[in-house]
């Protein structure tokens, strides 16, 4: 296979196969990394706001969903314009807009909003998003929920 003819010249080389149909894994024994829907990890950020929402609504009544949906899609813009460059006005950043943003960020956003609510009956579509955001290194650590400036982004 050509392929292996260029791993055994370039040892060190990086090669990126897409095999839809997992008919080249075995090929490449240990020198191939399998990627797959079980162990790829891709940013949150990444996804668009359908994504998200197909990932992260869960539980509940469609309206209850839709509640969800609409909590998240104002979470989402706001953690997006909290971690964009000066350079890119707030004002023109949407939910879909290609800037990254924290998780962390998206879950204070919540936690804030959560928390200016009087009726704790109505706090259950935040509760919901929580847990599906509720990752273990939010357990493991302390997160700042303050206002960041652009001098504390770390990115």
């Amino acid at each position: 296979m050509i392929l292996s003819e260029v791993i055994a010249g370039h040892p060190n080389a990086h090669i990126l196969l897409l095999d839809p149909h997992n008919e080249y894994a075995r090929a490449f024994g240990p020198l191939a990394e399998v990627l797959n829907i079980d162990n790829l990890q891709l940013p949150l950020w990444l996804l668009d706001y359908q994504e998200a929402v197909g990932v992260l609504v869960r539980g509940g009544t469609a309206q209850e969903q839709e509640a969800q949906a609409i909590i998240l899609k104002d979470a989402i813009t706001r953690a997006r314009r909290r971690f964009a460059p000066d350079d890119l006005s707030a004002s023109s950043i949407t939910v879909d807009t290609p800037v990254p943003y924290k998780a962390s960020d998206l879950l204070c956003l919540l936690d804030e909003a959560m928390g200016r609510l009087e009726n704790p009956d109505t706090a259950t579509p935040y509760l919901r998003l929580r847990s599906s955001l509720d990752i273990p290194w939010r357990r493991s650590s302390a997160v700042s929920c303050g206002s960041r400036s652009t001098a504390s982004r770390s990115r």
